[in-house]
């Protein structure tokens, strides 16, 4: 089966084996580590921080009992008493940070039962402070109460110990197993990618073998050996083309073989068929010096005919060149009076144009002048309004100047609006002479338009005249021409006519010259024939020689 795996698909899986050995082994060690540190955290935070925080109160509250018992034995010492109270204080907040620990239960119920006792255990000490001693029983009591407050916290002690070993027993196990589980993998993983290794390198030993086996025996000449390609990877794709090739190479070396016989049979008939050739070559050329000799004298007597057709077509030229310049200068002419026809035609469209242009030039001038009237009424009422404004700025001067002090400020407005007064009629005064100005320069446009008006009527009266004077020349060129044509025509067609005779005896004549030189050059040819028949016999004899060394050569060939 693995022999028909491909050696690129063999290699992606011994990448995926790998590849999944690895993740085994780095998802197992990052579990087991990711739990080892958990537990290594509960160990310090469950277990260390509570035994160090226990040995602390178990510490104070020693403290407590010894500053208790010299209360209760010596004579009564106020430093004593407050060593006592700020111990308690101080062992009571470490019962609080105690407290916010996650406890257990049973955790939980030794905290109890060490605050409960304590509680009396202090409300004692609290009676010995006051000076009231304690004898006999209530001695015992108190001592065991303070024996039942210790053996809670070594409880408490023991509690997180027990803990912390338990964490630490769970950490060398998951250690154990995490090393068995990280080398059985790696040993599997290492046995299957050992096993698909050897099992690859095994297909890719033999199969290379057998290749090399194959060529060695196509080396030596034998093409007829079978290939055996049914695998499927990469060597049965190279064993096929490897068969394929031999098979292609064996089907040529057969047909070179096959062609060489041919080639040796057809160089036996090229030497028999060259020795016929020139025997028949001699004959040919006896024949071809006879041709020659007619095509000359044939040649001569055309060349007469010809000189006499030259004549007769200088003649005809001549006649052909001066019809041809009287066509020319008719249609020249009939080319210009169209022309000319056509320009005035459109001159005196263009007058007409100008006519209706001057006409609108003369009514825009017009409707320039009413306007100008009306611009010359408005400047007028300007006028008018900037005299009564004057007057009014100087009804207001009067007016502030007898209000006195509180009318300055009217008073100078009433200046500026004189001012402005003034400078409005001088304004008005300068567009009124502007008006006057183009008024009169309207009206000598109006009279000018008026007489280039005149003008142009004359002028197209004159065009129209000379369009029907042209159309009469251009009628009498028209009846002219045809017949001219017809003459050209006529004469073109004798002049085509001698062409072709003139042609052709040209070509007979070109021809019997060709056929004198191709004779000569057939003779000659005839002659590197004959000689190149003794070369094509020599060379036939040496192209058998070769093809019958060629046959020798393949049949070393297996086929």
């Amino acid at each position: 089966m693995l022999k028909n795996i491909k050696v690129i698909n063999s290699i992606i899986l011994m990448v995926i084996l790998s590849t999944i050995v690895s993740l085994s082994i780095a998802i197992v060690g990052y579990s087991n580590m990711k739990t080892i540190n958990k537990n290594s955290t509960q160990m310090y935070e469950g277990a260390l921080v509570r035994i160090v925080k226990t040995e602390e109160i178990r510490q104070t509250f020693a403290k407590i009992r010894l500053n208790v018992n010299r209360i209760s034995i010596a004579d009564f010492n106020n430093d004593d008493v407050a060593a006592v109270d700020t111990d308690y204080d101080a062992m009571n907040k470490m019962v609080v940070e105690y407290e916010k620990f996650s406890l257990s239960t049973i955790e939980k119920n030794n905290l109890e039962e060490f605050k409960k006792d304590y509680t009396q255990y202090y409300a004692q000490v609290k009676e010995l402070e006051k000076g009231n001693k304690l004898y006999g029983i209530d001695l015992e009591k108190f001592n065991q109460l303070g024996n039942e407050i210790q053996l809670f916290l070594d409880n408490l002690v023991k509690y997180s110990s027990n803990m912390a070993n338990t964490l630490n027993t769970d950490n060398s196990n998951l250690y154990a197993r995490s090393t068995v589980i990280f080398f059985a993998t790696f040993v599997i993983g290492f046995i299957l990618m050992m096993g698909v290794s050897y099992q690859i390198i095994k297909v890719i030993r033999k199969s290379m073998k057998e290749i090399i086996q194959e060529l060695n025996k196509v080396a030596q000449g034998d093409f007829s050996i079978k290939i055996d390609s049914d695998m499927k990877n990469e060597f049965g794709m190279m064993k096929a083309s490897l068969s394929k090739t031999i098979l292609n190479t064996s089907q040529m070396l057969e047909t070179v073989k096959n062609s060489t016989n041919v080639v040796n049979i057809q160089a036996g008939n090229l030497l028999e068929a060259s020795d016929e050739m020139a025997s028949s070559a001699e004959e040919i050329n006896a024949a071809v010096q006879e041709v020659a000799t007619a095509a000359n004298d044939q040649s001569s007597d055309l060349m007469k005919v010809k000189d006499s057709l030259d004549n007769f077509a200088d003649s005809l030229n001549e006649m052909i060149s001066s019809i041809n310049e009287v066509n020319t200068n008719i249609l020249n002419i009939s080319t210009m009076s169209e022309e000319s026809n056509s320009k005035l035609k459109f001159l005196s469209d263009s007058i007409g144009t100008v006519n209706a242009s001057f006409d609108t030039v003369r009514n825009k001038v017009v409707e320039l002048d009413d306007r100008i009237g009306q611009v010359s009424e408005i400047t007028n009422m300007i006028n008018s309004i900037a005299e009564q404004t004057d007057l009014l700025a100087l009804n207001a001067a009067i007016e502030s100047a007898r209000a006195g002090e509180v009318g300055k400020g009217f008073s100078v407005v009433a200046e500026e609006i004189r001012k402005l007064a003034e400078q409005s009629k001088e304004s008005a005064k300068s567009i009124s002479g502007l008006i006057s100005s183009i008024n009169s320069e309207a009206q000598v446009a109006v009279k000018s338009t008026d007489l280039g008006k005149d003008n142009l009527v004359k002028q197209s009266a004159l065009i129209e005249e000379s369009i029907k004077s042209f159309a009469l020349i251009f009628k009498a060129i028209n009846t002219i021409l045809p017949r001219v044509e017809n003459i050209k025509s006529s004469i073109d067609s004798i002049n085509i006519e001698k062409d072709n005779i003139i042609s052709k005896t040209l070509n007979v004549s070109g021809i019997s010259e060709e056929n004198a030189a191709s004779a000569e050059e057939i003779a000659a040819s005839v002659e590197q024939i004959h000689a190149s028949f003794s070369e094509v016999a020599s060379s036939a004899q040496t192209l058998s020689e070769l093809t019958n060394s060629m046959m020798n050569e393949v049949s070393r060939f297996k086929l």
